[in-house]
């Protein structure tokens, strides 16, 4: 995926806001010290926005992309395994959602079509 397809796609995620290049770019160089593949930070807008809604802050999104960079999240692959472990619950600093099962199709809606998702 391009940076341009990318910067693009997170717009679209985040079009309830006003999403600046500052913020993209932030997002970018995070990526590249942690050595982040491009979509893992569309799956952390996703799962940001999952989680506070199409408002959800850039500092919000910044600490699930540090917070996955840290357990070695580094790619796709592992960010989809991780979200389908059952007890997967915490997400940074004592912010909690509800541990629950996800099915592979569940999961896999999840980054296909973020609004139809039923949990």
């Amino acid at each position: 995926m391009t940076a341009l397809d990318l910067n693009k796609q997170i717009k679209n995620e985040l079009k309830g806001r006003t999403v600046d290049k500052f913020e993209l770019l932030q997002y970018e160089i995070i990526a590249k010290e942690n050595k982040l593949d491009s979509e893992c930070i569309l799956k952390a807008v996703q799962f940001a926005k999952l989680i506070k809604g199409s408002s959800v802050s850039k500092g919000y999104i910044i600490a699930i992309i540090k917070d996955w960079a840290e357990r070695g999240l580094n790619t796709t692959a592992k960010i989809n395994a991780m979200l389908m472990q059952k007890n997967y619950h915490k997400i940074n600093n004592a912010k909690y959602v509800k541990a629950r099962t996800y099915s592979k199709a569940q999961i896999n809606a999840l980054f296909d079509n973020i609004a139809s998702v039923e949990l």
